[in-house]
């Protein structure tokens, strides 16, 4: 998961705040020991392995998305200001060197073309801000739709998980389920293209049984 909080100075317009050492981006299974990892790339964190464990620390990385719909509707703001700026700076752009082209002296054309460097480098900041939070805005939508879908996205685990479960089966598990730690390299395209493949390849009453009832029991397990 990456750090999709503003920098540190703007920090305070955008509402809840997680600091870099609180934020959790991943977590490794080492042997019988959890690592966890957090965004200031200096705490790392050895915990004794239990499924409880791992259980709250994906919970606790949830949470931080679930936080986030302020920094959400913060960032959609601060786009479209940055885009209504962009559309002055190149009207600006676009005078500035019209007059640096047109002009006779020396003087002018500093004047002009002073203000034509002013104005692309205002331009470019501008741009390279909005890349910037168009990353963090993909990056909660896509943990946001993973959250909402988790069962979901792991329907065929789950399903099979049941059928075994039901038929007495000796070696059923739920290792492979996908987990909010697995999505890191996974694109919002992929999540829903997975999504839409479930709900195409099997009936949705019995999408609902089989989630209903793995629901009742996957505390137990």
């Amino acid at each position: 998961m990456k750090y999709f909080y503003p920098n540190k100075e703007n920090r305070y317009l955008y509402g809840k705040y997680i600091p870099k050492y609180e934020f959790i981006t991943r977590y490794e299974l080492i042997d019988d020991q959890i690592i966890v990892y957090y965004a200031n790339n200096e705490r790392k964190e050895r915990l004794k392995y239990s499924k409880e464990k791992e259980y709250l620390i994906q919970n606790i990385m949830k949470n931080q998305i679930k936080d986030s719909s302020s920094l959400q509707s913060g960032y959609i703001e601060e786009l479209k200001h940055n885009n209504l700026h962009n559309i002055f700076n190149l009207c600006f752009l676009y005078y500035s060197s019209s007059n640096y082209i047109q002009a006779s002296d020396n003087k002018t054309k500093i004047i002009y073309g002073t203000a034509f460097v002013l104005f692309l480098t205002t331009l470019n900041l501008r741009l390279f801000d909005n890349l910037n939070n168009k990353e963090r805005l993909n990056e909660i939508k896509k943990y946001k739709f993973f959250i909402e879908n988790e069962d979901l996205i792991n329907y065929e685990t789950i399903k099979s998980f049941i059928e075994e479960s039901e038929s007495n089966a000796i070696n059923y598990s739920l290792e492979n389920l996908i987990s909010i730690n697995d999505i890191d390299n996974m694109t919002l395209i992929e999540l829903k293209e997975i999504v839409e493949l479930i709900k195409q390849n099997y009936n949705e009453d019995e999408i609902k049984l089989n989630l209903d009832h793995y629901s009742k029991i996957k505390g137990t397990y």
